[in-house]
This record gives structure tokens, sequence and C-alpha cells, in this order.
């Protein structure tokens, strides 16, 4: 996929929100890893890269299998097997029974519809799931706090940009642009209109520490970041730190004597290899000394609890 579409995928807050639904319904609803009702365990990155993955078929497996089994958990009108063939047909039979004629797609297949169209519809689907308390193993409701089911957002800047952060690392930005002034003459018919804008504001542990450092120390969201979310960054900066001094250490090259290399050095030779090796040593601990010292450096973290949770949210 190009860049264009990546971009596109990021700047949807559909695609976290999927993610995040998806993780709720997974923990909650407890079916063991092997059940047909089992979500996935993925992460928003996961689910941006199979989005722009171009396959065959034009729907990548793995969104196949989630569609599936988000199905399989829903209270159908009419109970139906579901499977990678049919459920297409179950999922437009459930877009005209609960909404507006407007959102379904009667015409061409599912892997024909623009991109954003389709995670608008997984969307919906997700939310069908999380509103569908009642699940199919008649085990009850599904065990989520209902501040867990509306997250809001951790704060809103001097510009009135608001902040969320759904797991992980990533934290977006939404922007709520000015009213938009129409030409002079049609004044009388000018109207506010506030045109959201998504996009990811950090990523990376080294990216929160420099955001944080942008927003004023007295606000509401420089104090939700400091209370919750920084000193977990900056645990996570450390451990990296760590990892990589002991990676350098790991690598550097482990001397040994002739004599011990060969089991046993030709008699004459101990001496000079004695003084060798006292020389190796000390080359050795200075090596360990200067890589101990400057090894190190905040780097992009592997953030994902499936690859993602450095630090759980």
């Amino acid at each position: 996929a190009d860049r264009r579409l990546k971009v596109d995928v990021q700047s949807m807050w559909q695609v976290p929100s999927i993610a995040h639904i998806c993780e709720l319904v997974r923990v909650a609803s407890k079916e063991p890893k092997g059940s047909k009702l089992a979500l996935p365990q993925f992460s928003v990155q996961d689910l941006e890269r199979h989005l722009e993955e171009e396959v065959a078929d034009g729907v990548h497996p793995f969104l196949v299998e989630l569609h599936v089994r988000l199905l399989r958990g829903l209270q159908l009108a009419n109970r139906v097997a579901i499977h990678e063939s049919s459920w297409e047909e179950v999922f437009r039979g459930e877009l005209r029974r609960r909404c507006d004629p407007a959102v379904v797609y009667d015409s061409g297949s599912y892997k024909l519809l623009p991109l954003g169209t389709r995670v608008e519809l997984l969307h919906t689907l997700c939310e069908w799931r999380l509103c569908d308390v009642e699940d199919t193993t008649g085990a009850g409701q599904l065990d989520i706090a209902p501040e867990q089911m509306r997250l809001e957002p951790l704060g809103t800047d001097k510009n009135g940009h608001s902040y969320w952060n759904f797991s992980g690392l990533r934290l977006y930005r939404e922007v709520l642009a000015g009213p938009v002034r129409k030409r002079k003459r049609e004044a009388d018919e000018e109207k506010e209109r506030r045109l959201p804008a998504w996009s990811i504001a950090c990523q990376t542990p080294a990216e929160w520490i420099a955001f944080a450092a942008t927003l004023d120390k007295t606000g509401s969201l420089y104090r939700r970041l400091n209370a919750d979310f920084l000193p977990r960054i900056q645990a996570a900066i450390a451990k990296e730190e760590r990892e990589q001094k002991r990676a350098v250490m790991a690598a550097l090259p482990r001397r040994t004597s002739t004599r011990i290399r060969e089991g046993r050095a030709p008699e004459g030779e101990a001496e000079n290899d004695a003084g060798w090796n006292a020389t190796t040593n000390s080359i050795d601990h200075n090596g360990i000394g200067e890589g101990h010292t400057c090894a190190g450096g905040q780097g992009d973290l592997d953030v994902q609890a499936q690859g993602e949770s450095v630090i759980a949210m």
C-alpha cells in the first residue's frame, strides 16, 4: 500500500476504537483461545497493516476472521451458520435490520467498497458486539465497567485540541477547526462548522517526553500525563537503556589465551602468553566500561501487549 493510504488509515478515529472494543470484548467474554467466539488479540498497528495489505481476494484473511467472530457473538434475528463464505450475507442482513438504509451496501462485494467505508462498517459491527451484552454462550452479561465502554479524552491543550489514548503508546490528537466563513455576500447564511481532524501526536517514549515539555505545567492535560503516564514512560525508557547496555556488553568479544583455547601452550611461551592475557584483560575491561557508559538511547520501543503494551492503559 502507498503512503497516502497509510496516512488515511491513521487519520480515522474508528481504527483505534475498533482495536479497543475488540480487546474489551476479548477479555470480558472469557472465551477459551480455541473457541469459535474468541476474538483475536491484536494491536492498532496490526489492524492498520491488515487494512492496508492488498490480497488476491480483496479482504485480508485476518479481517474476514474478525468479521466472522464478531458476527457469531451477536444476538441475531435468525441463528445461522456464520463462516468465511457466508459472513457478508449475514452482515448485510443485520445492517438492513439495525441501521438506516443509507449505510447498507446492497450491490457489489464488500471488498470493492472504499477503505473508509469498510472501516466504518467494521466499527459499527464492533459497537453491536459491545452492546449485545448477552453473550452467545448464555454466560450472561459481558463484565465491562461503564467507564471502559465509553472513553473520554485525557484533556485539552491551550488551543482546544483534545488528546486520546486507547492503549499502549499511541497518543492521538483531535483538532477542532474554527468556524469556516463563507464569502461576504453569503454572510446571512453563514453557519459555524467544526471540522474534526484526527492524527497521532506521539507514539514513542521520547516523543511523549518531548510533547509533555510543550504543555502548560499548570494545565489539566499536563497534570494527567504527569500523574498517570509519564512515570511509566520514563520507566520504559530506563528499561530500554538497560537492555541496550546489556546487548552492547554481550556483543563484546571475549578473548581467551592461546593456552586456554588449545588446551596447553608449548613450554617457553607461558610467560609471553600470561603477559598477553593481562593486557587483553585490561583492554576488555576498559572496553566494557566504555560500552556501559556510552551505550543506550531512547529509540522506538516495541510497544505491543501483543506487541504494544510497554504501558498498559
